[in-house]
């Protein structure tokens, strides 16, 4: 949007106070803020554009953790269920082990 001395600024003409500023050096200083707020307008635009894609950036990685915590449930489980699984070979083997000492024993004596 560019910036312009035109009505939106002021309602009238512009008629100068005794010592102050001419209509040149009116139209020149409104000309001149014009293009900076011009170029302030570009730098809020582009400004605006990064936020918009951290933002984007910032809703992937939530996705990402999201998948990554689920799958780390998934680990917690299998882990569990490893755990379970070796505690019952552990006592199987322990029977075994004392059916193997009684053996040992029967053939010694």
């Amino acid at each position: 949007m560019a910036w312009s001395a035109g009505p939106a600024y002021r309602e009238g003409p512009f008629t100068p106070l005794p010592g102050r500023m001419s209509t040149d050096e009116y139209t020149l200083l409104i000309d001149f803020l014009g293009k900076r707020f011009d170029r302030i307008d570009r730098r809020f635009d582009a400004i605006e554009g990064r936020l918009d894609r951290l933002e984007a950036r910032v809703d992937r990685l939530e996705v990402q953790f999201e998948e990554f915590r689920h799958d780390m449930r998934a680990v917690a489980e299998l882990a569990r269920s490893n755990a379970e699984r070796l505690g019952r070979v552990e006592g199987h083997l322990g029977r075994v082990d004392g059916r193997l000492d009684r053996i040992e024993l029967k053939l010694i004596a």
